[in-house]
């Protein structure tokens, strides 16, 4: 040996290869599975971290979809400044005085009011508006009048018309004149003043009125008014909040007499700084404001701390400042909170819905994640086993396989937060807690397994099996008691919506482990009477089914697999079609909005989730396939030198794994069907007469549900029977079919 590195070396000695580079060829060694476990990582933190962050987008449209389907008049924060009942009324030229320090303290008002409101309900309210509308002063006795009767223009319409006249500081903002003039400021009514007003397009052409034409306004008194048309105006935007608080300001609409005659009523519009002077003549003197709602600003975080202000603006009256005797106050009020109840209603419900749905995918998930961590300690156990003969004590063991775990898992964890934050940009850090769970979960599983080995070396006995009933009857004393926990509040009464229930989403979850545990009890004996009514169907029936008597563990967990997904997928197809049937309880103020106890576009979240439960229902198959692989090669070898054909081991593979998958999908359907009994009636909101929902179960939903998740495992098992048979060709170097 020469070079530099072999000077001062004795003859014949091999150079060491440094930690590092053992730790490197370790790595590259394992590769293939390394990559395999940083993609389920991936999935699984994705997975973990979008759930929380998709319910929070669908709910947030849902609020605002339910807020802004109903009329600006019910969701604005509108109210009226009125005279106290109680304070007596002076003279014309007091309250015409009086009532001018209203109109114009209004707004600093309005200005006061948001100031002093919650920061809640601040930054959904816009500066308020500011309209008002006379229909005439009723003599004692007589009721309020709908508005002023029209003589009517020379060649209008024949039945009766009727007017208000009405005022907005924000009419020349909010409409657009296109024939005639805004109105003139002027400083009265009566003794032959002639108001000047403007009217909406819409009304002039019912009323058949034209610019510069008269007419008189007649009061239930009998006072006459004349008034002239001036100009005609559009709205610019007719959903907005002028004209949407009272639609007649834009359209003409008929009301009926007690008598039956039709009388047309319209809207005419004087100059804002003309109204102090007519409104104590015209019994105009109430003034309505509003807040508009900006809807776009409501989330579903603010929801609570916006009803909580609303309760306290709305409790009590708000006084306005006026030196004179004619004491006002503002009276504030909104079905907003009305809407909001619908919303957190259907909130509810749904966000169960979506945590029960998460469930399955979630759960396939980390037990396939669980599987491929598992098979690649595995595959590495005889270096353990040879690390621990040359003095590797138990720290260096675990610290060696969860730094070669955490390889893999820190960047498939930050990869797949990365993806859930980009496609659903909505939300904080919540897709922290998915993030560190999967990146840590690998490196502790396989510390843990570490650990394990050396402890189980140490004794004679292995601790696993001296504990295993311990544990199962645990997990099944936890299905029954939270079964029985979801049952009783299920039948408990609620005064609206109902809180997500931890216990809805995890029972089921439960009950699909309790279940594996009693069918992993009994597998076996299953198995050996299956074995024995096979025995004659044919060497590679009884093959199989003997094979599979045999399996290990990793049997259980594929089981354990399919149980779950399929029975969280029929549970939550049952949920969604029994919701689908029942409707929101709503009454009059909130009647025409949407009363669907599942928010939009929940439907195709829980197909995306059965969808990643097949993937991973079919993953966790092909791991255990891969797994075993050394396992199934001596065997086919061996059945092979016993003279079984190509076909006949295909058909060994087939009753290994098709019982299972068999059994795993007859176990779910009746688990899933079966737990909807307690979870429906937890989740699904209760009628308008609080009968609890009817469980509905479609054959067709429930039928592709499971065909999806037995497409899934069939697609894995023919691969498993694909890989054979390519193996076993590769062996024997022919194809002996």
């Amino acid at each position: 040996m020469s070079g530099p590195r072999a000077i001062g070396r004795p003859h014949g000695q091999l150079a060491q290869p440094s930690r590092r580079h053992l730790v490197l060829r370790g790595l590259i060694g394992q590769w293939a599975a390394l990559v395999a476990v940083a993609v389920l990582v991936a999935v699984v933190t994705a997975a973990g971290a979008a759930a929380p962050r998709l319910t929070t987008a669908l709910l947030d449209a849902d609020l605002v979809h339910t807020v802004d389907s109903a009329s600006p008049a019910y969701r604005d924060l509108s109210g009226a400044v009125q005279p106290d009942p109680l304070s007596a009324l002076a003279q014309l030229d007091a309250q015409t005085a009086s009532f001018a320090q209203t109109w114009t303290s209004v707004p600093s008002l309005l200005q006061r009011v948001r100031t002093d409101a919650p920061r809640a309900v601040r930054r959904v309210l816009d500066r308020g508006h500011v309209a008002a509308s006379a229909a005439g002063v009723a003599p004692p006795g007589r009721p309020t009048p709908n508005g002023f009767a029209a003589t009517g223009p020379r060649g209008g319409v024949h039945e009766q018309t009727a007017y208000r006249i009405q005022t907005s500081p924000e009419l020349r903002a909010a409409g657009r004149l296109v024939a005639g003039h805004w109105p003139h400021v002027q400083t009265g009514i009566g003794d032959g003043t002639v108001l000047q007003v403007v009217a909406s397009r819409a009304t002039v052409r019912a009323m058949h009125w034209r610019v510069g034409r008269r007419q008189d306004l007649v009061d239930v008194g009998g006072d006459r008014y004349p008034v002239r048309l001036v100009g005609v105006f559009v709205p610019r935007h007719p959903g907005s909040g002028l004209w949407s608080q009272d639609p007649n300001r834009r359209t003409p609409s008929t009301m009926f007499l007690p008598d039956g005659t039709p009388v047309l009523h319209g809207s005419v519009f004087v100059d804002a700084a003309t109204w102090p002077a007519i409104a104590p003549a015209i019994g105009g003197t109430t003034v309505q404001v509003w807040f508009g709602l900006h809807v776009d600003r409501l989330d579903e975080a603010s929801v609570p701390a916006v009803r909580q202000a609303l309760t306290r603006m709305l409790a009590d009256p708000t006084p306005v400042d006026a030196t004179s005797g004619d004491q006002r106050t503002l009276l504030l009020g909104t079905f907003l909170p009305q809407l909001l109840a619908l919303h957190e209603e259907r909130a509810a419900a749904s966000a169960a819905v979506l945590a029960l749905s998460a469930t399955g995918p979630l759960g396939v998930a980390g037990v396939t994640l669980l599987l491929a961590v598992t098979g690649l300690l595995a595959r590495r156990r005889a270096v353990r086993a040879l690390l621990r003969d040359r003095g590797a004590g138990a720290g260096a063991l675990a610290g060696g396989v969860a730094r070669d775990l955490a390889v893999a898992s820190v960047p498939g964890a930050a990869l797949g937060a990365l993806a859930a934050v980009l496609a659903i940009p909505v939300g904080g850090w919540d897709w922290t807690p998915a993030a560190l769970a999967a990146a840590a979960a690998p490196p502790a599983l396989a510390a843990v397994v570490a650990l394990a080995e050396v402890l189980g070396q140490r004794r004679r006995r292995p601790l696993l099996p001296r504990f295993r009933w311990v544990a199962e009857a645990l997990v099944v004393a936890m299905a029954v008691g939270a079964t029985a926990v979801v049952a009783q509040r299920a039948a408990a009464p609620t005064g609206g919506a109902r809180p997500v229930d931890a216990f809805v989403t995890v029972t089921p979850l439960l009950l699909a482990a309790a279940l594996v545990v009693l069918l992993l009890r009994v597998r076996p004996r299953l198995a050996r009477l299956v074995v024995g009514l096979v025995r004659r169907r044919g060497a590679a029936a009884f093959v199989g089914t003997a094979e599979d008597v045999r399996s290990g563990p990793t049997a259980g967990w594929v089981l354990a697999t399919i149980v779950g997904a399929t029975s969280i997928a029929v549970t939550a197809g049952v949920v969604v079609t029994s919701a689908a049937a029942v409707d929101l309880p709503v009454d009059g103020r909130t009647r025409g909005v949407d009363t669907h106890p599942l928010v939009g576009g929940l439907v195709v979240v829980v197909v995306a989730g059965l969808v990643l439960s097949a993937a991973m229902t079919a993953a966790a198959i092909a791991l255990t396939v891969v797994s075993a692989a050394p396992v199934r090669q001596r065997r086919g070898a061996m059945l092979r030198t016993l003279g079984l054909t190509g076909r006949q081991r295909t058909a060994v593979t087939l009753w290994e794994l098709g019982p299972r998958v068999l059994l795993g999908l007859v176990a779910g359907v009746v688990l899933g069907l079966a737990a909807v009994v307690a979870v429906v009636p937890a989740i699904v909101p209760r009628t308008a007469d609080h009968a609890v929902a009817v469980l509905t179960v479609d054959p067709l939903a429930t039928t592709a549900t499971v065909g999806l998740l037995a497409l899934a495992a069939v697609l894995a098992t023919l691969a498993a029977v694909v890989v054979d048979r390519r193996r076993s060709g590769v062996t024997d170097g022919r194809d002996d079919t």
